[in-house]
This record gives C-alpha cells, sequence and structure tokens, in this order.
C-alpha cells in the first residue's frame, strides 16, 4: 500500500479510543482497522483524573505554586498524546489531532531505521541510558552520514542539564518527605514521568508492556537488546521501591515477582545460552541484594562461556561479554570483602583471574588462595600482552570490530593486571600501572624517546601527507579519548575500592590534593561521562570554589565545571535550611 492509502486508514484509528503502542489490549492499528472494533472513550479515566486535580487545587497556595504542581501532575500521567473525549477535555493543549499528525507522517523501509526510531521513542518518552543498545555498526553509519552532512546530529546526544539530573546529582535530600515545602520545589519531578518515581506506577506498566510488545517484531539481535532493556527497567523500578516503600514484604513480594519473569527468559531455549542475558540478570539479583544467587550466575555463564579455553582470544565472538562478565564478577567478590574482611573474597579473585588468564577458562576459587607459581605465570603472561597492545592499541587509525577488541583487551589487561598487583603487592604498585601506561597516551615519557632515522620527514615530503593524514589523525584522538575514559573509569574504581580494604592493604588511600587532578583529567578526557562529574563535585572544596575562579582570570571555566563544583554545596545548604523551622 502507498503511504497515502496507509494513511486513510490510519486517521480513523488515531480518533478512536483504540488501545494503542504499549497500553493493555494493544494489537496494532492495522488488524483494529481490519476487524473495524468498536471503541469508546475511556469516562473512569478521565473522571479520575478530575478528581486528582481537584484535590490539588483543594490546598490552595499562590497562583505560581497551584500551577507548578498541576503541571507535575499532569506531566507524570500524560507522557502520550491526551486521548480523551474533545468535547470534554480540559487541557486541549495536551491533545494531538491526526491534522497536526499528517505533514509529518513518513514510511522507514529499512529495518535498522525501525528499530533505532524505536529506541528514539524510548529516548523521548524518560528510558534512561538507550544509547547503550545502539549498534557499533549503526553507530559508525551514523557517524559517517554525521561527517556527509553537517547538519546530521547524534539524537541520542544528552544535554547537559538533562545528563545532570539524569545522573541523581542532586541525591536524595531534595526528595523530601517530611516536610513536604522542602521538596515540592526542587526534585524537578515537572520533566515528567519517572522510572525512579513511586507514582509513576502507570507509566512503569506501560514502559515494561511497550518494550515486550516490541521485542517481539524484531530478530536477533535486536530482540536481545530490547529483552535487555527489559531486565534493566525492572532492576531500576525494584530500586525506586527499595528508596521509598517501607513495607518490606510488599518489597519483597515485589522482588520475587521480577525474578521469576526474569528466569523464565533465561530458562527459555531463545536465551538459554546467552552469556548477556546472564550477565543482566546477575546485575538484578545484586540489585536486590541476593549476592549469592548474584555470584551464582557469574559462575555459570562464565564457566560455559570459557569451556573453549579461550576466554581472552580476540576472535572469540563472546571476547567482549565475557571481559564483562569477569568484570563485573570481580567486582561482586571486591564488595563482599569490603563488608566480610573474610579474604575468602580476595582468593576467589587471584585464584579466577589465575585461571583465566594462564589457562583460557573461569574456575571459581571457593575461597581457595592460588599458588604462587600459578600468580607469578599469570602477572608474567599479563605484562607480554600489555607490552603486545597497548604500544599499539590507542595509535591504532583503523574502525572496525577486530580494532575495538584490541583495544578492550588492552584496557583490560591494564585493568586486571593493577588488580593482581593490588592484592599481592600493594597500592602504590597498582596505580603505578595505570599511571604509565595514561602517560604513554598522552605522549608524556619518562625517559628520552629513541627516532628513527626513517621516522624523519623532509618538508616537501610532510606536505604530501598532510591531507591523507587528516582524518588518521581524528580517529587516533577518538581512540585515544575512548581507551583514556576506560582506564579512568578502571583506576578511580581501584582507588575506591583500595581506601576500604584497610585490613589487606596498608597505605591504600590516595591523597586528597592528588586525586583532585587525576579526576580533572578524568573529566577532560570524557566531558560528558557522570561518574567522573559526580566523582569531581564530590572531591572539590570551599577553598578552590571561592578562590579558584578569582586566581585564573584569564582561564574561563566552562559551565559543567562550574555546575559541578557548585551542586554539591547548593544540595548540603538546600538540605540544611529546609530541616530548620523558617525553611
Amino acid at each position: 500500500m502507498t503511504l497515502e492509502a496507509r494513511l486513510a486508514f490510519f486517521e480513523p484509528f488515531w480518533d478512536s479510543r483504540a488501545p494503542r503502542f504499549g497500553e493493555d489490549g494493544s494489537c496494532g492499528w492495522a488488524q483494529v482497522v481490519e476487524k473495524k472494533q468498536q471503541v469508546e472513550f475511556p469516562e473512569v479515566i478521565l473522571g479520575g483524573t478530575q478528581d486528582e486535580e481537584d484535590e490539588l487545587l483543594a490546598g490552595g497556595g499562590s497562583t505560581s505554586r497551584l500551577w507548578l504542581m498541576l503541571e507535575t501532575s499532569r506531566e507524570r500521567r500524560h507522557w502520550l498524546p491526551w486521548e480523551g473525549d474533545p468535547e470534554e477535555c480540559e487541557d486541549p493543549e495536551r491533545m494531538v489531532s491526526f491534522e497536526d499528525l499528517e505533514p509529518h507522517i513518513f514510511g522507514l523501509e529499512d529495518p535498522k531505521d525501525h528499530f533505532y526510531m524505536i529506541l528514539q521513542f524510548f529516548k523521548f518518552i524518560g528510558v534512561p541510558n538507550i544509547n547503550q543498545f545502539v549498534p557499533s555498526a549503526q553507530e559508525r553509519d551514523l557517524a559517517k552520514s554525521k561527517i556527509q552532512n553537517s547538519e546530521v546530529n547524534d539524537i541520542f546526544q544528552p544535554l547537559t542539564l538533562e545528563s545532570l539530573l539524569d545522573i541523581h546529582l542532586f541525591g536524595t535530600c531534595l526528595q523530601f518527605e517530611k516536610n513536604v515545602k522542602a521538596g515540592e520545589f526542587f526534585k524537578f519531578s515537572a520533566i515528567g514521568p519517572s522510572l525512579g518515581t513511586m507514582l509513576c506506577q502507570d507509566y512503569y506498566r506501560f514502559v515494561c508492556q511497550a518494550v515486550l510488545q516490541v521485542s517481539n517484531m524484531f530478530p536477533q539481535p535486536q530482540r536481545t537488546s530490547l529483552i535487555l532493556l527489559y531486565i534493566r527497567i525492572l532492576g531500576l523500578r525494584y530500586s525506586a521501591l527499595k528508596r521509598n516503600i517501607k513495607e518490606k514484604e510488599k518489597l519483597r513480594q515485589f522482588g520475587k515477582d521480577i525474578k521469576k519473569q526474569v528466569k523464565k527468559l533465561v530458562k527459555s531455549e531463545e536465551f538459554r545460552s546467552s552469556l548477556v542475558i546472564y550477565e543482566e540478570y546477575a546485575k538484578l539479583e545484586e540489585v536486590m541484594e541476593h549476592f549469592d544467587d548474584a555470584e551464582n550466575v557469574y559462575v555459570i555463564a562464565l564457566t560455559a562461556g570459557t569451556a573453549t579455553g579461550s576466554a581472552l582470544d580476540i576472535s572469540n565472538p563472546n571476547f567482549s561479554t565475557i571481559v564483562s562478565l569477569f568484570t563485573a564478577y570481580m567486582k561482586l567478590q571486591m564488595d563482599r570483602e569490603i563488608k566480610t574482611s573474610s579474604n575468602r573474597f580476595i582468593n576467589n579473585i587471584i585464584y579466577s583471574l589465575c585461571s583465566l588468564v594462564n589457562d583460557g577458562k573461569f574456575i571459581a576459587g571457593n575461597g581457595v588462595s592460588a599458588p604462587g607459581g600459578s600468580i607469578l605465570k599469570a602477572k608474567r603472561k599479563l605484562f607480554e600482552i600489555q607490552e603486545s597492545y597497548t604500544n599499539t592499541s590507542f595509535e591504532a587509525c583503523k574502525i572496525g570490530e577486530k580494532s575495538d577488541m584490541e583495544r578492550l583487551l588492552a584496557s583490560k589487561v591494564i585493568f586486571f593486571l593493577s588488580v593482581i598487583q593490588l592484592l599481592t603487592v600493594g597500592f602504590k604498585p597498582a596505580c603505578l600501572i595505570f599511571e604509565t601506561v595514561i602517560d604513554k597516551i598522552n605522549g608524556i615519557f619518562k625517559e628520552p624517546v629513541e627516532v628513527k632515522l626513517e621516522e624523519i620527514t623532509l618538508p616537501d615530503e610532510q606536505k604530501s601527507i598532510k591531507m591523507a593524514s587528516c582524518n588518521q589523525n581524528s580517529n587516533k584522538e577518538k581512540n585515544r579519548k575512548k581507551m583514556l575514559e576506560t582506564l579512568y573509569e578502571d583506576y578511580l574504581w581501584l582507588i575506591n575500592v583500595s581506601s576500604k580494604l584497610d585490613s589487606i592493604i596498608r597505605d591504600g588511600k590516595m591523597a586528597p590534593a592528588i586525586l583532585r587532578p587525576l579526576l580533572a583529567d578524568a573529566v577532560k578526557s570524557a566531558p560528558e561521562n557522570p561518574n567522573f562529574l559526580v566523582l569531581l563535585a564530590q572531591n572539590q572544596n570551599w577553598r578552590d570554589l571561592l578562590g579558584g575562579i578569582n586566581s585564573h582570570p584569564k582561564k574561563i571555566p566552562s559551565i559543567l565545571t562550574l555546575v559541578s563544583r557548585l551542586l554539591p554545596h547548593l544540595h548540603k545548604t538546600l538540605a540544611d535550611i529546609a530541616n530548620t523551622e523558617e525553611g
């Protein structure tokens, strides 16, 4: 059918009250038109809306306060176009007629575009971290089109304020329930519904239904990506309930229900051997604080995924997933060691790491210490891999899956080596590994660099190679920043856990004066990384904040730097004021 013919059938569906995408009982507009279903306007829903708003209006107050409360309530409940009876709608600005839509409707032929459009829809209605599900090949296509057409922008590029809101930089003190006045103006709930807001139960149910519904429309690997998104949504909702629900039995029942749903998916024939699904399931168990269950899931997935003995082979199709699984397993073991100080989980990390490096297979340690010879062998092998890949991986200008895997291996080998150094030698040797590699990537060498004769170019040769090397330099810089971001993430995690292992590691804390410049460099390498921004904000002090700007008049600080410095202090000050009688 032509687009015009489709629109002729779509118009009566849009004007009706048939269930739409994500709503209960929705089956698609084509089937609704084909079956000629009779639909009516939902008077019950409209009545409920009126009652809720009447209750808000009855509270009284200033005009601005009432406006904010009404808009906040409506934004939470109306994330889709209003579907009530036009004659009874009290908020006509939220209605979208077919005449408004028709000029903007067009067809998409490529299945990749269908998937990308669905992800953009979820991004638009507030589902977080959608950009993680864009395939790397799709990202490269977008980058290529952006180069060809400067007007093409990445629709997943986060806005600054949106990024700061999404990462909860404001903390929980702006979500007061004890004192309503303290929180009603500062919780920024007018930005729309959120999976982290208790009152948005209908929104949560809608998002879950929409993701499951659309997952049945796509083949692999898109279907797996959507199922991963579904499991993450369950985890986000559980975290929201855990922060707000006081009845432990209600929270326990919700956890039991979502665990049952995910187990059913994991045991299905389709996902029984999917390592990425197992990884997401294990992370959900961690969110629910079922640490034994999470560890068991990691062990099952890693044992099955490394059975061939090629865990660190970049040609292995599951290489990146295995590395991600093992990294998550190590971090879980480290968290459990911090809580128990039993040495059991430290032994598990060293034993399994030695097995993975030496034999290419994962073997759970079960609290047993690894033999000294095995540790030395693993260290030697990790140093060899580091020398082979680190010197070239960040300089590689190639774009492709193999180059991506080489960079991933190089960064994770550094991480594994630093962890084993931390647990067997100490904090400073572990830090030295990161600092040496980061300096090398930044072109900082402690020793004189040997210049070879064949590397010297004459003036005439420089002009001929300048244009050819332009694109290579762009790719090289992109790869350099990407690798630096990965290294800084691992390095900062190492610094954090080391400071909490007092019973095992002496002098495991980094001085604030050394940590702050390190965090500043991390933010420079990845200005939009939310973890770096939060850590930078948390480690500022008042003297830097008040005197830093005036002491460097020639330097204009970025808005991100200023915001990240100010928010923690404003956060604390507002919380203190809110708890006073005047507040």
